[in-house]
């Protein structure tokens, strides 16, 4: 059964959650309605998915504590 985050990667518009529901219960009904290349997580994509995830957070990471230490310098300055 494809998860939500897919039919939500697969619509070619935002979908509330209330149309997903309904793809997934029409796909659970008679899933040779779908295209198995629409409806299918590219399995061997997903590590390198998650090990750019973590970078891009690892990045996100330094950015936040530069910040955080650029403004607890600012503040002790005016103390």
């Amino acid at each position: 059964m494809p998860s939500v985050a897919l039919v939500k990667k697969a619509s070619n518009r935002p979908l509330p959650l209330k149309d997903i529901i309904e793809v997934l219960k029409r796909w659970q009904s008679d899933p040779e309605q779908f295209s198995k290349a629409t409806l299918s997580e590219p399995i061997a994509d997903k590590p390198d998915d998650l090990l750019s995830h973590i970078k891009n957070l690892e990045q996100r990471i330094v950015v936040l504590e530069s910040q955080v230490q650029s403004l607890s310098d600012a503040l002790r300055k005016k103390v």
